[in-house]
């Protein structure tokens, strides 16, 4: 009533949160060589900051040795921390797996190590891993993209052998029969799917350690290399293909050197590039600086309750079509099948982080950091699915539903592995978050998400009406509003209820009738029916209280009853494993569609009428 009858004032506390580092950078290769010595060897890398935006605490870098119990009997290495300075130390020959974390340790990157004594054979794949998979298995896929097209997976690998006189030595010792290596042109061509592994020697008497190199070979999958190979087995598919990522897609502002208007910084015509193992996410013109998502996102009809935008595009139809609401939502990428992230990032914050920069300035008069929705933004969330008064010309009331999505999973059978997918940087300022959309949807049944990163929007996973969706081994973060939201798209309109329930009146008496029925606008002043039950209370007309109380639970009652539900699931979800951390108002939220008399047939009519009057005020 108070929203209803008077304008309150809200002054806006900015609440900020400490930045994590968003990478780690350093010079090493997929797997690197370390002799056995009594010396120690140096371990060098530094964190990547967001951009403008300082690390809080807890990033500071620390190293370890993932595989490898120091209690064992086999100790290969161990790191040795002194002065500052992080170094391994080589002890006996062996493979380890070496780390480099912040130390929250939700940041990290990885590389292999092998220690030797004599010699050793590396392999390295020419296209740099992640260095930040959680599923220790690599994965490529059957096929790439030529023209389009997809045809027989190639890739290239780099071998060299320790010391390099062993290096014109070098043979195939050993290969699976699904593949085939050419060590004149060091290529791995794929035949078939399945386990896939290569060992390459020098021969017996070598002072080199064979080196072996395994891999997954995906069924079906597509290697993306590409912004448009990703939009081939996705957005550009009727059906979807399998995805199975071989590089990140990052925004201008980590990939490129860019000013402080977020365009890039040209240097005879050409950009800087400051991050050459990734690629844009986006196709985007540097003479024009524009991106053309309009032409590459797709749009579906939402899945939740439209029944108010349809009734109020009605109503505007003659007198202002331009404030017609859309029943449509923005999808970023729009995934059907498999999608195998092998650790890489996508990061659609150009898609849908607003541009516009707000003057508002926080307590101290300082740049808040803050930003507002820009003309041409096409993720303008967050989308209203009821609304009390005018939903562009602030009114008392909005609900929102389902916003728009950054990755949306649709279908059966799905499972999302070892990505990290984010819709955006936000700065320092979670209500950067408010427009930004969901960052993972699920619509479908048996889809799982695993050992994966997820982060950075409204909320990070939404699911309704998605049965059996698993989330397992993977970390979830900065939400706006929840981590997870979850629910169901069904529901059981008032008119389709034809069951008779008892209604408690004003005056002391009781009605058997339906909610239909019930809940009808009052003819006249006498009337105690629903309509005047609740006009009584919002103008506080009665005087029993506890017959009050009474009138309006049987009504609630009614609305709510358990026993049309008995028996019916709208969804279900497992999480097990999994670290939530940075959400607005709840790790997991359960949202129902909105109930009510008024959302029903605009009962209590007192509201309708004080709506009136604020109208003609305004005008």
């Amino acid at each position: 009533m108070i929203a209803i009858l008077g304008v309150v004032t809200i002054n806006t506390t900015f609440s900020f949160v400490d930045n994590d580092i968003i990478g780690i950078d350093w010079d090493y290769e997929d797997t690197e060589v370390f002799k056995v010595s009594s010396g120690l060897y140096p371990l060098n890398a530094r964190g990547i900051n967001q951009k403008n935006y300082p690390a809080g605490a807890g990033n500071n870098l620390v190293w370890q040795i993932r595989n490898q119990d120091l209690t064992d009997e086999n100790v290969y290495a161990e790191i040795v921390h002194q002065d500052g300075q992080y170094y391994l130390k080589a002890i006996s020959p062996g493979n380890i797996i070496i780390t480099c974390s912040n130390e929250k340790g939700n940041v990290f990157r990885s590389m292999n190590a092998i220690i030797y004594q004599d010699g050793v054979v590396v392999i390295n794949k020419e296209q740099k891993a992640s260095q930040r998979n959680i599923d220790q298995t690599l994965y490529h896929g059957e096929f790439d993209l030529v023209n389009g097209e997809k045809q027989r997976s190639t890739f290239k690998i780099n071998v060299r052998a320790v010391p390099d006189s062993e290096q014109s030595k070098i043979r195939l010792t050993s290969c699976t029969d699904n593949i085939k290596v050419d060590l004149s042109t060091n290529t791995v061509e794929i035949i078939a799917p399945g386990f896939a592994s290569f060992t390459i020697g020098c021969g017996e008497g070598s002072l080199a350690t064979p080196g072996t190199y395994s891999f997954e070979i995906v069924e079906n999958g597509v290697n993306v290399y590409t912004y448009n190979d990703l939009l081939a087995c996705t957005n550009n598919s009727e059906t979807g293909e399998i995805v199975v990522l071989q590089t990140s897609f990052e925004s201008l502002q980590n990939m490129y050197e860019v000013n402080d208007n977020g365009k890039p910084v040209l240097e005879k015509g050409e950009p800087i590039l400051i991050n050459k193992d990734v690629q844009l996410f986006g196709n985007y013109d540097f003479k024009k600086q524009t991106f053309d998502f309009e032409n590459e996102i797709c749009e579906i009809p939402t899945t939740y309750n439209s029944r108010f935008i349809k009734q109020w595009n009605e109503q505007i139809a003659s007198s202002d079509p331009s404030q017609r609401l859309s029943e449509m939502i923005k999808v970023g990428l729009m995934v059907q099948k498999d999608f195998y992230g092998n650790g890489y990032t996508i990061n659609m914050h150009n898609l849908t982080f607003p541009t516009a920069k707000s003057a508002q300035t926080d307590e101290a008069g300082n740049d808040a950091g803050l930003y507002e929705l820009g003309l041409n933004d096409i993720f303008r969330g967050p989308r209203p699915f009821y609304s009390l008064g005018n939903p562009d010309n602030t009114p008392l009331v909005t609900a929102h539903g389902q916003d728009n999505v950054g990755m949306y999973l649709v279908g059966n059978d799905i499972t999302l592995n070892d990505i990290k997918v984010k819709n955006c940087d936000f700065g320092r300022l979670m209500v950067n978050l408010e427009y930004v959309g969901t960052v993972v949807e699920t619509y479908g049944n048996n889809i799982t998400i695993k050992n994966s990163e997820l982060s950075n929007g409204k909320h990070v996973v939404r699911s309704f009406s998605s049965m059996n969706l698993r989330i397992e081994n993977s970390i979830l973060s900065n939400a706006r509003n929840f981590l997870i939201l979850t629910g169901s798209n069904d529901y059981i309109s008032t008119e389709d209820m034809k069951n008779e329930y008892t209604f408690l009146q004003t005056n002391g008496t009781s009605e058997k009738t339906t909610i239909n029925n019930y809940m009808q606008s009052s003819i006249n002043m006498e009337d105690t029916r629903g309509d005047m039950t609740l006009n009584y209370y919002l103008l506080g007309s009665y005087t029993d209280k506890e017959l009050m109380r009474k009138s309006l639970m049987s009504i609630q009652n009614a609305f709510n009853d358990p026993k049309l539900l008995e028996g019916k699931i709208g969804g279900s979800m497992t999480i097990d494993d999994c670290m939530f951390s940075q959400s607005g108002i709840a790790s997991i939220g359960i949202d129902t569609m909105f109930n009510g008399s008024f959302l029903y047939n605009g009962t209590p009519s007192v509201v309708n009428f004080l709506m009136m009057m604020l109208d003609s005020v305004k005008s």
